[in-house]
């Protein structure tokens, strides 16, 4: 081991630091055991009540319930303790000695890291010939050094600045208000008046009421969503502060939602950048950092579209209530139904509608003229068959099954305006996503650094996209045929990724078939 390169004031300071850092890990550990016992006790309360009398029930609640204002009252102690014990901590680390000890733990870092390549470097010369005697070689050098290198880059997480409590809700506060502000004013005053053939946005219509309504209900539940995401993520600082995942959040956030908002969705693409870029540590938050960092971006996106596109508010509202009702409903029944044999159905209807979509685009039209309306009306069939289909998909969303691809195809093969299906999905899906994070918020099922990441990089990502793509284009003729295909780019998509994911259920099926003969 190589001499330290601290001054023994500095490795005083350095024991003093990472003393206040095992301390607040104690109490981090101590808040998450008795999180985790309120949850059990929960669980237990309710399997008991389902098996007992009334009586029964009375008395096991009262137990539950001193056992819960106990638990709450130490889980509250503990946030405080936490918190102070955080500040303290972020204080020592801004001080000009705790910055200096940092560079050096950084410097320490960097010559090992050499001395590691010199001596894998000089290896090379001597078994230029034999790579088997090198990797071998090479492994061991890397376990030499490994306990070492892996001591200074704790310290040095230690010593490391983190995002408090003010900067994170400064970053989110004005990110999403400056976003919604720049896109609804550049949507009233740009992008409406360039996709109407100059026509400004009228206030005092009917459909402009009915679409700021639907826009203020959406409003408030970003606000909602916001208060709790923000009070509760807070209180989870000190537990994430040695991960650097704020910025792999931002970057994920911005990504994935620039594309889910030209229709290309953002689960499967953020599951990907999460497990490449290890951002997350407990793939069993994956699901909450899913629902919760995408809520307030697909609000967004259905404020955006609702303002943005002509669309008849009936039509609208119809499509939108079905899609939620098939939603619960299709909760309900979840357990019930085969999702891989939906998924190759689905797949399948997809992959003949994107074919059909093909063969009737304006730039091929095999079948004769598409559509270009922006309503359903109510005395003809195709209103009903769309709110059923609708209905339909909504409860496939349930079942893990996005609503984009196939509402895109059901409004362009129902004769409307490609454009219709952006307002749609978005709402159906934003007036969907509250209630679900809601409960992973409380249920704390999230990593709340990353999520909160995820949000601040998803709404940038989602005014970006409404910029560059229809922004960019409005008022340009072919725009609606060079979006239309890449809506049936998405279909395609979205068909073989199903296709796919029923192979791989298929084969890993076969594989456990063979391990269980084998056995």
């Amino acid at each position: 081991m190589k001499a330290s390169l601290l001054s023994s004031h500095e490795l005083e300071l350095k024991k003093e630091l990472l003393k206040k850092d095992v301390t607040l890990d104690k109490i981090c550990n101590e808040f998450n055991d008795s999180v985790d016992k309120l949850k059990k006790e929960h669980k237990t309360l309710w399997k008991k009540n389902s098996k007992l009398g009334k009586s029964s029930q009375n008395e096991i609640q009262n137990q539950y319930n001193e056992s819960y204002e106990e638990l709450k009252s130490k889980i509250k102690n503990l946030t405080i303790k936490m918190e102070e014990n955080f500040i303290d901590i972020n204080n020592f680390k801004k001080t000009k000695n705790a910055k200096e000890t940092k560079n050096k733990i950084k410097e320490e870092i960097n010559v090992l890291k050499s001395q590691i390549k010199v001596e894998k470097s000089e290896l090379k010369k001597t078994t230029a010939e034999n790579k088997n005697e090198f990797k071998e070689k090479s492994k061991q050098i890397d376990l030499k050094y490994h306990k070492e290198l892996e001591k200074l880059i704790q310290e040095y997480k230690v010593f490391k600045g983190t995002i408090n409590k003010i900067l994170l809700t400064l970053i989110f506060i004005t990110s999403t208000i400056f976003v919604l502000i720049t896109a609804l004013t550049i949507n009233y005053t740009v992008y409406y008046p360039q996709s109407n053939n100059g026509e400004s946005y009228n206030f005092g219509a009917k459909e402009s009421i009915i679409a700021l309504a639907l826009s203020g209900i959406l409003i408030v539940m970003v606000g909602v969503i916001s208060f709790l995401l923000l009070k509760d993520s807070s209180k989870t600082l000190p537990i994430e502060r040695k991960n650097s995942n704020f910025t792999k959040g931002i970057f994920i956030g911005f990504i994935t939602d620039f594309f889910d908002t030209i229709g290309i969705g953002s689960f499967a693409p953020t599951i990907v950048f999460l497990k490449a870029f290890k951002a997350v540590d407990d793939d069993k938050k994956i699901l909450g950092i899913l629902n919760v960092g995408h809520t307030i971006p697909v609000i967004f996106e259905a404020i955006i579209f609702i303002a943005a596109v002509k669309v008849d508010p009936y039509t609208l509202i119809v499509l939108i209530s079905m899609a939620v009702i098939g939603s619960y409903l299709g909760a309900v029944i979840a357990n019930k139904i085969n999702k891989n044999i939906v998924k190759i159905v689905m797949g399948t209807l997809l992959f003949i509608t994107a074919i059909l979509m093909v063969l009737s685009h304006p730039m091929i039209n095999a079948f004769g003229a598409g559509g270009d309306a922006i309503s359903l009306p109510f005395n003809e069939w195709k209103i009903y068959v769309s709110a059923f289909i609708f209905l339909i998909l909504g409860g496939l969303m349930s079942l893990g099954i996005g609503l984009y691809a196939p509402a895109m195809a059901v409004v362009t093969l129902m004769g409307m305006n490609v454009t219709v299906a952006f307002p749609v999905m978005m709402a159906s899906t934003a007036f969907l996503m509250p209630v679900g994070s809601i409960r992973f918020i409380q249920d704390k099922n999230y990593a709340p650094k990353v999520t909160v990441a995820i949000t601040i990089g998803g709404v940038i990502g989602v005014i970006s996209a409404f910029l560059a793509i229809f922004v960019g284009f409005a008022g340009n003729t072919q725009f609606v045929k060079y979006l239309l295909f890449l809506v049936i780019i998405v279909i395609f998509y979205t068909s073989i990724m199903m296709f796919y994911e029923y192979y791989k259920f298929k084969r890993q099926k076969v594989i456990k078939k063979h391990l269980d003969a084998v056995k």
